[in-house]
């Protein structure tokens, strides 16, 4: 009997990518297409039937030889009920992904939100590979968090464990896009760095950084980094500074959960030591004098197909039966 195929999908807002791999992390075939939520959900889910159906095409994989679909979800997922919703796709909300994805293409589904897939997928086959308790954190255009306990997903009573981008680290600070403030999301997402860049660049008069603002008032990332490394020093100032409250937050992940490593994605990958120096710096002294053992606090090793990775976990879990 040969190796148990996986299908595997990755929902968010954009796009849709679906994927064909192994229980090992090996992708046999991927396709794309956008996600148009404006269509509806009805459309959306279409789209996505129509997607898989074609990579496990394309595969040439039966719908019988398909051991698990793997599910990665860009929002809420209710543990007890399955229902999914999504602030970025119209409508998107209470629907029983699981149940229409099992019943159209005849399949076990194991689904879950984004975060919580990262940290399986980092667990399974990143850099959590052979340890038992970690925490993976998004750093993205939101902050969030999956925590592994002993090799399995904690997810609370009502699946909003690991909601570490919406702790608060300065009371009456920023508005955060959840409507309160201080949030830790309003200091290091992708979003919040590139906005507070475009205030320094304003008051500063910094002639570097003046041009990148965009329409909507901000300096992308990307700039952001590579104007850093070339010594800009406002640039450098607002990633030490985005990095001090992200080495905050983790300091309090690392306090309540207690895990071996902490994994972090998205804008970690892209900055490496821009941002990972000064958040271990930062977390290790908040965190240090309670638990001297220092936490590996790393970019996520997943890299550009962490969302399809992400999604063959949860499959590869469910069929070892430690989802």
């Amino acid at each position: 009997m040969g190796e148990p195929v996986l299908l595997g999908l990755d929902l968010g807002g954009t796009k849709i990518s679906a994927v064909a791999g192994t229980p090992d992390g090996r992708i046999i075939r991927k396709a794309v297409v956008p996600t148009r939520g404006e269509e509806g959900p009805e459309r959306v889910v279409s789209r996505i039937i129509d997607l898989l159906r074609l990579v496990r095409e394309s595969a040439q994989v039966s719908a019988a030889s398909v051991a698990v679909l793997g599910v990665s979800h860009g929002g809420p997922v209710d543990p007890r009920t399955g229902l999914c919703s999504s602030p970025n796709i119209p409508g998107w909300r209470d629907i029983d992904l699981g149940s229409l994805l099992g019943d159209a293409l005849s399949s076990p589904v194991a689904l879950d939100n984004d975060a919580n897939a990262g940290a399986v997928a980092e667990f399974l086959y990143g850099a959590g590979r052979g340890l038992r308790h970690i925490c993976y954190m998004t750093m993205g255009t939101g902050i969030g968090g999956g925590i592994v306990s002993d090799g399995r997903v904690f997810r609370g009573a009502f699946g909003m464990a690991g909601e570490i981008g919406h702790v608060t680290i300065v009371r009456d600070g920023r508005e955060c896009s959840c409507g309160r403030r201080g949030c830790l999301q309003a200091y290091a997402s992708g979003p919040a760095i590139e906005a507070i860049a475009a205030e320094r660049a304003a008051a500063d008069h910094d002639t570097e950084l003046l041009p990148l603002v965009d329409s909507v008032g901000r300096i992308p990332c990307e700039k952001l980094c590579e104007l850093a490394r070339q010594g800009n020093a406002n640039a450098r100032a607002v990633l030490q500074e985005a990095a001090a409250a992200m080495g905050t937050g983790v300091a309090n992940l690392i306090k309540v959960v207690d895990p071996e490593l902490v994994a972090i994605g998205t804008l970690a990958v892209r900055a490496g030591d821009l941002l990972l120096d000064r958040i271990n710096e930062v977390a290790y002294a908040e965190y240090g004098g309670l638990m001297p053992e220092r936490r590996p606090i790393v970019a996520s090793e997943l890299g550009d197909d962490v969302g399809d990775l992400a999604a063959l976990a949860l499959a590869a879990a469910h069929l070892e039966g430690s989802a």
